[in-house]
């Protein structure tokens, strides 16, 4: 299956100076016949015929192809062309007369399949689409997949006239290993490829029907101009209008069948996009958490909900057509969901608390890849703000395992996500449904304004009292961050775009691991040993609360260290000196380098299982304000996930405050600071991908071989260059929460 994702962002600098050689392609068949054009740096090769191609620089394994439709003429004879641009001069180029009926929207389809064809004929497995038609785009990534579900009809229940073209579209898009990306450019605004595929078009138009095949002349002019949007295409019985807002929406139930693995993990469902994508999946587990949800809902309260995600994809499809029907059907009262459906997990957080919601439901699967064969995730939060405690989610797998039936209503819901503003519907039980479209930074941006000091770290960043400015470059790696990110830095700090990185979220983030480390983040980091002005670097992950530092040349601060650093620093940070910290924790494979902070400033400090949720309690009882894992979490009692940005303004403000007491505000002298004083713990962690079950279960074997090993505590390793190590302790990690008394077991 082809990856179809969207991209609805402008055009983007091209180069020509990659080439790609074509031979027999996948399938064996010959690669087409073209003329060889000039290359630079070309290699003849037997059987190959160099062709040029562009390359979009923010995807640079994909070939970039333009593609435009025209349809000109009086009512009564409507003529349509195709334009295909590859290059300049490109032998690959098309300008064609459309077969058939003679309409716009069937001519921007059919450039999309020619463009197609020829890139599955030469067997080029990546390609990025540029169209000026929003049209093509959401038939190919969205609606042709509703569509499938709903016998092809219409809002008003007419068949989808343009069927059978949009079924040849996804029957290329469908082409064994083919990857295929959408690109939208703004047409007739002076864009050059696609202005030289709307020549190519109109040329198109101008030539004479094509020979055996039969033209129809479209006489209605609604049927050969009017550009469909989503409204009419959404498998709905109404049309998408104010009138629809005085409709009665029928609550019902549906037939299901259990899923077997719907067991959340620390943080939620995680499993592959394709997973998600088979019908009532996300409504069984949706369904599960509402019914818990209730279980738990305080007397007396609103049942009122978050809803929003990391941007990846299939989170629209998920929102507006099973969990906003199902939470409308369960009678929750009313959803805060963010613009566009987008939300960072701590901005999730954020809202739950400052607008005492009941939870939130969050489309997310943290670092893991996107895409149509990446991951997707759905994760329940409850009205602390954090991750569902054991409890909870235990009792929501028991939930999924025998569940017949889910409630929904008959047609989702006309709700704009583009828009701000609230709507309110009637439901058939006689119940309302509010939604509350929301910015998806204000509030997550507002409250930082109130636990850090902007103005301190605003004259920090820019040269305040002769001080140089601090170069800083911030990396979103094309998650939800980067919203944020531009709001922070440029909106409110005066900094220029220049120091952000990555900051459009994409569906599949831009064909990466948004995983905030030195082999994931690679490219920040390359950056920044590069260009010995950049004073400090973060990266943050698919969903934001995950993050990393560097700084100058490259200079990597070790997650447990920064939660180290912070501890004893928290004096520079606004929300501290406010609110003085009650004690610290970390995950149980976390260094201990915290630990020595704590015991030196007479503070509480706590080991807990690896996952966020463990620290909920902590957090709640005072016990602990700041946590730290060595997976690249950190946060504090200022909400109830951990959180990327949070822990980059916490580094700011302590660099900010360094240099007003007289001393350095570079990130290494930080640590080597802190090390002088409390000592070093040198930290390792390994990550092992893609293993299967039994590999898996193998290294855990040995693992717990080791705990029955009565001569290992004890033993000394040496290196081959004479360092010796001692093993001090080894256990199979048991917690006790002292808050509940919960235990948690074999957590090695």
């Amino acid at each position: 299956m082809a990856e179809a994702e969207k991209f609805l962002e402008d055009d983007v600098p091209v180069s020509f100076v990659r080439k790609r050689l074509i031979a027999t392609d996948h399938t064996g068949e010959p690669p087409l016949k073209i003329n060889k054009v000039r290359v630079v740096d070309s290699t003849a090769v037997d059987n190959l015929s160099p062709v040029a191609f562009m390359h979009d620089v923010h995807e640079p394994n994909k070939v970039l192809v333009y593609t435009d439709g025209s349809c000109k003429g009086p009512q009564n004879n409507r003529r349509a062309g195709i334009g295909v641009f590859w290059g300049e001069n490109h032998p690959w180029n098309v300008a064609e007369r459309l077969s058939g009926r003679q309409t716009n929207n069937r001519a921007e389809i059919e450039a999309c399949i020619r463009a197609l064809q020829q890139a599955n004929k030469a067997g080029i497995m990546g390609v990025k689409i540029v169209t000026d038609s929003k049209f093509t785009i959401n038939c190919a990534t969205i609606w042709y997949f509703k569509w499938i579900k709903n016998g092809w009809k219409l809002a008003n229940g007419a068949p989808v006239l343009l069927k059978a073209d949009i079924q040849r579209l996804a029957d290329e898009l469908a082409s064994p290993g083919l990857r295929v990306s959408w690109c939208h450019s703004p047409g007739h605004r002076g864009k050059w490829g696609n202005e030289q595929a709307d020549q190519l078009a109109n040329a198109g138009a101008d030539l004479p029907h094509p020979p055996n095949s039969e033209q129809e002349i479209i006489q209605n002019s609604d049927d050969a101009d009017y550009e469909f949007t989503e409204n009419d295409f959404l498998p709905l019985s109404y049309s998408f209008s104010n009138s629809s807002m005085s409709k009665t929406f029928t609550v019902q139930k549906r037939e299901t069948k259990p899923f077997e693995g719907q067991k959340p993990g620390t943080s939620g469902l995680r499993k592959p996009t394709k997973t998600f994508m088979q019908p009532n999946y996300v409504e069984n587990f949706v369904q599960a958490c509402l019914t818990v949800a209730k279980k738990y809902q305080k007397p007396n309260t609103k049942f009122q909900l978050v809803l929003g995600g990391d941007g990846r994809y299939f989170l629209k499809e998920a929102l507006l057509n099973a969990i906003m029907p199902i939470c409308a059907a369960n009678g929750v009262e009313e959803v805060m969901v963010g613009e566009n459906g987008i939300l960072s997990t701590p901005a999730v957080s954020t809202i739950i608390r400052r607008y005492g919601m009941t939870g939130a439901i969050i489309m997310t699967a943290s670092h893991n890849p996107g895409g149509i064969d990446g991951d997707f995730g759905l994760k329940y939060n409850i009205e602390n703000g954090g991750p569902a405690t054991e409890t909870i989610t235990n009792e929501i797998y028991q939930i999924t395992k025998s569940i017949s039936e889910y409630h929904t209503l008959e047609s989702p819901l006309p709700i704009d996500l583009s828009k701000q503003g609230t709507s309110e519907y009637t439901l058939s039980n006689g119940k309302t449904f509010k939604v509350h479209v929301i910015s998806t930074t204000k509030d997550y941006v507002d409250y930082m304004k109130e636990i850090f000091d902007f103005e301190l770290i605003k004259n920090f960043l820019n040269g305040n009292k002769g001080k140089p400015a601090f170069k800083v470059l911030v990396d979103g790696l094309s998650g939800v961050t980067g919203p944020y990110i531009k709001a922070l830095l440029m909106d409110n700090f005066g900094l220029p775009e220049s120091s952000t990185l990555d900051c459009t979220p994409l569906p599949d983030f831009g064909g990466h691991h948004p995983d905030p480390n030195l082999t994931y983040a690679a490219k920040l980091v390359d950056i920044v040993r590069a260009d010995k002005t950049i004073m400090l670097a973060a990266a943050f992950d698919g969903d934001g609360d995950r993050n990393m530092i560097i700084g100058q040349s490259g200079f990597f601060v070790c997650p447990c260290d920064s939660l180290a650093v912070i501890a004893d620093n928290a004096g520079y940070i606004k929300y501290f000196t406010k609110n003085p910290p009650k004690g610290f924790a970390r995950s149980m494979p976390t260094s201990p380098a915290v630990d020595r902070v704590c015991k030196a400033k007479n503070m509480g400090v706590f080991e807990t299982p690896t996952g966020w949720k463990f620290f909920g309690n902590l957090l709640d009882a005072d016990m602990a304000s700041v946590c730290g894992e060595e997976s690249f979490g950190t946060g504090s009692n200022h909400i109830r996930e951990k959180d990327g940005i949070w822990a980059f303004l916490c580094w700011l403000s302590i660099l900010a405050g360094r240099q007003e007491a007289g001393k350095s505000p570079q990130v290494r002298d930080v640590l080597r600071d802190h090390w002088k004083k409390y000592g070093r713990d040198f930290f390792t962690r390994y990550d092992y991908e893609n293993c299967t079950d039994e590999q898996g279960k193998q290294v855990m074997d040995r693992v717990k071989a080791l705990l029955t090993d009565k001569d290992f505590v004890g033993r000394t390793y040496t290196t081959n260059v004479g360092a010796a190590f001692k093993v001090i302790s080894v256990d199979d990690f048991c917690y006790t929460d002292p808050v509940d008394h919960s235990v948690s077991e074999n957590q090695v």
